[in-house]
């Protein structure tokens, strides 16, 4: 077994195109966080420790960090609980990503009375970066990302702190 450091995304796309068998482990700093099974170029399973399926590979397909290994299988007994194919499901993904995105952006600009409060906080968190006050951007952000999980915005600082050696590497989760 040979260990390679790709995007799980790139595993997917080179056994799905060429059709092989796979089973991905994911781990994250050595400890287990999921599998992905391919069959004969068909995504066929994910599973983590909060389920299986397609809701499982949605996860496990954007982490960051994470150690992929890859080997053959054969495993016809796995069950299928993945009926779309992966082009389609992260498409759909990238596309959902993008819009709450977007959504978030012009919540934010036009400063509806609960996403006010987030874009005050939001600021205070900036400033706090601009003036490299890592340890208490650190603590809004992360109040922030509890608050609201599924903020682009936030996970983007968090992550951008973690880069700079600040924070919980678990946030990006």
């Amino acid at each position: 077994m040979e260990k390679y450091y790709f995007k799980v995304t790139d595993y997917l796309h080179i056994a799905c195109t060429g059709k092989h068998s796979v089973k991905l482990i994911l781990r994250k700093k050595g400890s287990y966080i999921g599998e992905i099974v391919i069959l004969n170029g068909v995504l066929w399973n994910a599973v983590d420790k909060s389920g299986n399926g397609e809701d499982a590979f949605l996860r496990l397909i954007f982490k960051k960090n994470i150690e992929v290994e890859s080997f053959d299988t054969d495993d016809n007994s796995v069950e299928r609980l993945i009926k779309k194919d992966w082009e389609e499901i992260l498409m759909k993904a990238v596309a959902d990503r993008d819009k709450n995105k977007w959504e978030n952006k012009k919540n934010i600009e036009n400063g509806s009375s609960k996403n006010m409060n987030i874009s005050v906080i939001i600021e205070q968190g900036l400033d706090c970066l601009m003036r490299r006050d890592y340890k208490n951007a650190i603590k809004i952000f992360s109040d922030l990302n509890e608050m609201y999980p599924g903020n682009i915005l936030i996970r983007s600082k968090l992550d951008k702190l973690k880069e700079l050696g600040f924070g919980d590497n678990s946030v990006s989760e």
